[in-house]
């Protein structure tokens, strides 16, 4: 493994590692990751995100929506992109053309937008899938999105968010100054923030990142044990290739998003899933052009 792809791996899972920890994790010269950091940072081939969890944003409805399209795909995911309530659009290639995440509020406003993309010109047919509990998610951890009970945020809290969310290193000596308060009461309240799942501060690189160079969707039919499909749950939990995954409501009863470096990489999670004797039936798609991916509300 390059020096590069070692500290995407490194920085994935806490984009505010200290420089210090990463030369200490790799067993290489801190002055050489400093460095380096800073020349891929520079050239625009490493960013900081910091995500904020949904419901900390009031989204606590999700729906992931099939699309079979007459025609050019372009147009309608133009007008999809457009939509503030749909955080994911992706051009597929599978049975369907086009798959769609959208996120609400409440219920009501999930159906209008239902109901907008619906009425989309080109738009033949949708089939959706209401999510009731994601078990696996870039904030890590297994929760019913409606019932995510976070405590409120003050106003400190809330710039601090705000300023990660522009960069997600950004060092607690400028945070201090920004916000007015003391280094270490910064760094206490980031460090809650991010221990409670309500803030997860990762790096991304499309081009470090061989991890994603194929990305599949599946739509999974179980049997109906509840027993056999919470075993299903904790496999695709520990399963390296699942980077989503959620029970849902509809046309299917679990969705989840596969990554791999190759496609015989991708085609062995594929096997092992349908290796599960709670599995009926699985549908799979491949991400041809992820033409927007952001879970926050606009």
């Amino acid at each position: 493994m390059s020096l590069d792809e070692s500290l995407l791996a490194t920085l994935r899972d806490n984009g505010r590692l200290p420089v210090s920890e990463i030369s200490r994790r790799l067993g290489v010269p801190r002055h050489r990751i400093d460095e380096r950091m800073h020349s891929l940072i520079e050239d625009g081939s490493l960013r900081f995100e910091a995500n904020v969890h949904p419901a900390l944003l009031g989204i606590r409805h999700y729906c992931h929506l099939l699309l079979w399209v007459e025609g050019s795909t372009a147009p309608v995911t133009r007008q999809l992109c457009a939509m503030p309530d749909v955080p994911l659009v992706s051009a597929v290639a599978g049975d369907h053309d086009i798959t769609v995440e959208i996120g609400a509020r409440d219920r009501e406003l999930l159906d209008d937008a239902l109901r907008a993309i619906r009425s989309i010109p080109g738009v033949r047919t949708t089939r959706a899938s209401v999510h009731t509990r994601s078990f696996v998610s870039r904030f890590g951890i297994d929760a019913d999105l409606a019932a995510a009970d976070f405590p409120p945020l003050d106003s400190v809290d809330r710039r601090l968010v705000d300023l990660l969310r522009t960069d997600g290193r950004l060092p607690y000596r400028q945070l201090s100054a920004r916000v007015g308060l003391s280094i270490g009461a910064v760094r206490t309240r980031v460090t809650r923030l991010i221990d409670s799942g309500m803030l997860r501060i990762t790096c991304v690189s499309h081009r470090l990142d061989t991890r994603r160079s194929f990305v599949a969707g599946i739509g999974i039919n179980t049997l109906g044990d509840p027993g056999c499909l919470e075993a299903l749950v904790t496999d695709l939990q520990s399963d390296p290739a699942v980077e989503f995954g959620a029970l849902t409501i509809g046309h299917f009863d679990l969705i989840a998003t596969l990554s791999a470096p190759s496609l015989h990489t991708l085609r062995e999670a594929l096997d092992r899933i349908k290796r599960s004797r709670s599995v009926q039936q699985v549908a799979s798609w491949m991400h041809l052009d992820i033409e927007r991916e952001s879970y926050e509300v606009q």
